[in-house]
């Protein structure tokens, strides 16, 4: 009598880490997780020591290293915000690093250890902050590796107008919500930031008599000199089935103003997009396949 036994490794339990998976055919099938941790808390999956290898007038040259334990992998995700010390989905996705695949459970084996990329859109003067993140096979996600802060030296002007650099992070052209959560980065490399020039308005008025083109009142959740999150909540709500653009603006303490707009279609009430949970528990025995 034969039988076909099964060993595949992956992140069976998503910490980051290879975890081994035993089975003959989908039966009998048993899982042995990685409970290791390294003193530093950082998960397996995780990019290594990125650094700035070089900020002059062409961009700044990111170099990071493979995660520990990837034997393969299917791009590298890089971050960038104008704020330090923000949530990682309130970074900017700016490049995505590695070759890309319609089928999403191939991933390229890692022939070098060392990852690279220049951000050419960088401006003289300017502080950002860079995050990379790795993707695996099946898309899985790692976190974000810390944070690192590089800028251009001023004197290696290229393009700096004076204006300050301002983006708007969320909303997006996709959100759909009337409770929408403003989030702005801006940041400016000469005289700074006039906190007090910061305006946010819609074209359309809010449920609180709000008018439109006005600055919306609020409770910002932060508003300092590079970050400002700003969630619409009751009683002000944006009006349903219509077309809004957001404009943000911001000076600097010289005077000089930076504006941008922003459009998205309210389809509804609902404050956020529905949410499922799954969940799994391991329990002693033999285990029974279903094919689903």
């Amino acid at each position: 009598m034969f039988f076909r036994v099964f060993v595949s490794r992956n992140d069976a339990d998503g910490d980051g880490s290879y975890d081994v998976w035993l089975g003959s055919g989908g039966d009998e099938v048993h899982i042995w997780l990685n409970t290791h941790r390294n003193l530093q808390g950082v998960g397996a999956d995780v990019p290594r020591n990125l650094k700035a290898i070089e900020a002059t007038a062409k961009g700044v040259t990111l170099q990071w290293e493979a995660p520990q334990f990837a034997a393969n992998v299917r791009d590298y995700k890089v971050f960038r915000s104008l704020a330090p010390n923000v949530d990682e989905g309130d970074r900017q996705l700016i490049e995505i690093v590695g070759q890309r695949h319609q089928d999403e459970s191939f991933a390229a084996p890692v022939k070098d250890r060392v990852g690279r990329f220049t951000n050419r859109t960088a401006l003289p003067g300017m502080p950002y902050h860079y995050a990379i993140q790795h993707i695996g096979t099946e898309n899985s996600h790692s976190d974000h590796c810390a944070e690192l802060t590089a800028k251009i030296p001023s004197s290696e002007a290229r393009r700096d107008d004076g204006s300050p650099e301002l983006t708007i992070i969320s909303p997006t052209h996709q959100s759909w919500s009337q409770f929408p959560r403003i989030v702005l980065h801006y940041a400016d490399g000469g005289s700074g930031i006039d906190l007090s020039s910061l305006s946010v308005s819609f074209d359309q008025p809010l449920s609180d008599d709000t008018p439109a083109n006005q600055n919306v009142p609020g409770r910002a959740f932060r508003r300092d000199a590079n970050c400002c999150i700003l969630p619409i909540r009751p009683p002000q709500a944006l009006p349903v089935r219509e077309l809004v653009t957001l404009t943000a603006s911001v000076a600097d303490r010289a005077g000089h103003t930076t504006t941008r707009s922003l459009r998205f279609y309210v389809s509804e009430k609902s404050a956020q997009r529905p949410k499922a949970a799954f969940s799994a528990k391991i329990q002693p025995g033999d285990g029974t396949f279903h094919n689903c």
